[in-house]
């Protein structure tokens, strides 16, 4: 063989050494953007539980507010909402009730897609994330699901 076709060999072989990396190369920057990406979605999903909690607590906080005011007799007879519309003292507890309500099914949403992305279970009665062997919530010991397959 001479020093050509042994030097166009060696250059063939470096060639398919150097795609074969450069594909193993690839397949590790495409898993590491799934990876960055699935971190991101749970950040931006925590980021939202954060907020729709911290909204829940000024939700009830207004509620117990309100609640003391009619007890004091502070409340006037008619509230205004932010949409103008004018309420009694039950329909201002029951609207932000309701608001309530809505909120917390926000936050049960996010809490379940949460669990469900990282393998494990919420707990139904305060959402707090238990681990898949749990039998009762650390939080607030209310009983977990039996997850084992039957």
């Amino acid at each position: 063989m001479d020093k050509d076709s042994r030097i166009n060999q060696i250059l063939s072989h470096l060639a398919s050494a150097a795609s074969i990396a450069g594909n193993g190369v690839s397949e590790a920057v495409n898993s590491a953007g799934s990876k960055v990406e699935e971190k991101y979605s749970e950040f931006k999903l925590k980021m939202d539980l954060a907020r729709l909690k911290e909204e829940m607590d000024k939700l009830l906080a207004n509620v117990g507010r309100t609640m003391y005011m009619i007890h004091i007799g502070a409340l006037a007879d008619a509230q205004k909402t932010e949409d103008g519309a004018v309420l009694d003292a039950q329909e201002t507890i029951d609207n932000l009730l309701k608001q309530a309500d809505q909120k917390q099914a926000e936050i049960d949403a996010i809490s379940d897609t949460l669990a469900k992305t990282s393998g494990k279970q919420s707990c139904a009665v305060c959402n707090k994330v238990a681990g898949n062997d749990d039998k009762f919530c650390s939080a607030c010991g209310a009983k977990l699901p039996d997850n084992k397959p039957e």
